[in-house]
C-alpha cells in the first residue's frame, strides 16, 4: 500500500515563516495595532455618545426651528404649536372672493361677475392641484404635530475683534435665555449688563481674545465676559451652505435683552420647537418632521407671514442632522385686470431648498 503524498507547501510555507520572520511580526503587530485601535474607538464612542445625549437633554436642544420673514402674532404661534393643518384653498377662495367682490363693487355687470370668479375657481384649482401633489398637503396618514415654541431670535453684526476700526468678521448674537439652545459657560460668566457679551470659545481661541477683553460689535464696544460653547453649534458655520467652518471671521455671542435691543441690524425671526412627545426612532422622527413641515406651511400661508427657512434635526447620539425641506411659498395676485373690471386672484407657489448641514460631536450647529 503506497503511503499519502505529502503536501509540498507544508514545508515550503514554513521555511517561509522562518526566513521572512521579520516582515510577518510586522505585518502581525500591525493588524494588532489595528483591530485595538478600532476596538478603543468603538469602545469611546459609546461613553462619547452617552454624555453627548446627555448634553442635549441638559442643554434643552431644539428638535428644529423655522424662520419667518414677519415676527408672528400669538395666534398664530397657537395654530402652529397645535401641529394642525390649516384649510389653505378655503382661504384663498375667501381672499379671491373678496378681491372680486371689491372690485365689482360699484359695478352690476352679473355676467361678467359670474365669468371671472369662473376664471378664478380654475386659476385656483389648478395651482393648488400641483401644490398639493408637490407637498402632500391631503396626505391621508398625516397626524397633528404639538409642539412646544420658543424665540430664538439673533441679528448678523459686524465684528472688530481688536478694535482697529476694520472689520474682521461677522457675529450672530443671540440674547441670554433659560428656554431652548443653552450654551455651556467655558470661562468667565454670563452676560448681565447691556455692555456684556460672551463670545465662543473656540472663536476667543483663534482670534486671542479673552475674558475681561473688549470687542466692538455694531460699531460699539461692549467686554467679554464670558466664553460659551452653544449647544445648537457644533462648528462656525455662518450658512448652512458652506463647506467649510471658520472660526476666524464667523463668531457666535450671547448679550441680555437691553444689549440686543440696542443693536441695529435687522433681526431674524427665528422660532425653535420641541416635539410635546418625543419620538421613539428615527423613522418615527422623520414622520414627525414632515407632519409638522405641512401643518407649518398652511398655518404661515393663511396667516400671511411667509416662512423663510425650515431646519428639522435628526437626533441620533453623536451627530444632529438638519435637514433642509422644500418650503413653499404661497401668495396672491390679485387685482389683476379682465375687461379693466376683473380682479383675479391667483395661487403661487414657490420652493427654497434648504440645503443639510451637520451636528458634530463638537455639540453645536445651526444654519
Amino acid at each position: 500500500m503506497k503511503g499519502k503524498t505529502k503536501n509540498p507547501l507544508t514545508k515550503r510555507i514554513s521555511r517561509e515563516l522562518i526566513g521572512d520572520w521579520r516582515k510577518y511580526l510586522v505585518v502581525s503587530l500591525f493588524l494588532i495595532l489595528t483591530i485595538g485601535f478600532v476596538s478603543g474607538m468603538y469602545v469611546a464612542n459609546e461613553s462619547m455618545l452617552s454624555a453627548l445625549n446627555s448634553d442635549a437633554e441638559k442643554y434643552k436642544l431644539e428638535s428644529g426651528h423655522f424662520e419667518l420673514d414677519e415676527k408672528a402674532n400669538p395666534e398664530l404661534l397657537d395654530a402652529i404649536a397645535s401641529g394642525e393643518k390649516a384649510d389653505v384653498k378655503d382661504y384663498y377662495l375667501k381672499t379671491a372672493k373678496n378681491e372680486l367682490d371689491a372690485a365689482f363693487s360699484d359695478a352690476h355687470d352679473e355676467k361678467a361677475y359670474d365669468e371671472a370668479w369662473s376664471r378664478i375657481l380654475a386659476e385656483i384649482d389648478e395651482k393648488y392641484a400641483d401644490a398639493e401633489e408637490k407637498y402632500e398637503l391631503n396626505d391621508a396618514e398625516f397626524r397633528p404635530v404639538p409642539v412646544m415654541l420658543y424665540e430664538n431670535f439673533y441679528r448678523d453684526e459686524e465684528e472688530d475683534n481688536n478694535n482697529d476700526g476694520v472689520t474682521d468678521g461677522s457675529v450672530r448674537v443671540y440674547v441670554k435665555t433659560d428656554d431652548v439652545n443653552l450654551a455651556c459657560l467655558m470661562d468667565g460668566r454670563f452676560p448681565e449688563k447691556e455692555d456684556e457679551i460672551a463670545i465662543d470659545r473656540m472663536h476667543a481661541d483663534n482670534v486671542g481674545l479673552k475674558v475681561g477683553d473688549t470687542i466692538t460689535v455694531g460699531k460699539r464696544e461692549w467686554k467679554v465676559v464670558g466664553l460659551i460653547a452653544y449647544v445648537n453649534y457644533s462648528t462656525l458655520h455662518e450658512k448652512s451652505t458652506d463647506m467649510m467652518f471658520d472660526a476666524l471671521k464667523f463668531n457666535v455671542a450671547m448679550t441680555t435683552k437691553e444689549g440686543f435691543d440696542s443693536l441695529k441690524k435687522p433681526i431674524h425671526y427665528v422660532y425653535a420647537w420641541q416635539y410635546k412627545n418625543s419620538p421613539k426612532d428615527e423613522k418615527e422622527e422623520k414622520k414627525l418632521a414632515d407632519d409638522f413641515l405641512k401643518a407649518l406651511l398652511t398655518q404661515t400661508v393663511t396667516a400671511e407671514n411667509e416662512l423663510a427657512d425650515y431646519i428639522a434635526l435628526e437626533y441620533k447620539a453623536y451627530r444632529v442632522i438638519a435637514v433642509g425641506v422644500p418650503v413653499a411659498v404661497f401668495e396672491v395676485l390679485s387685482r389683476a385686470a379682465v375687461d379693466d373690471k376683473v380682479a383675479l386672484g391667483v395661487l403661487v407657489e414657490a420652493a427654497d431648498d434648504v440645503e443639510h448641514c451637520g451636528f458634530s460631536a463638537a455639540g453645536r450647529t445651526q444654519d
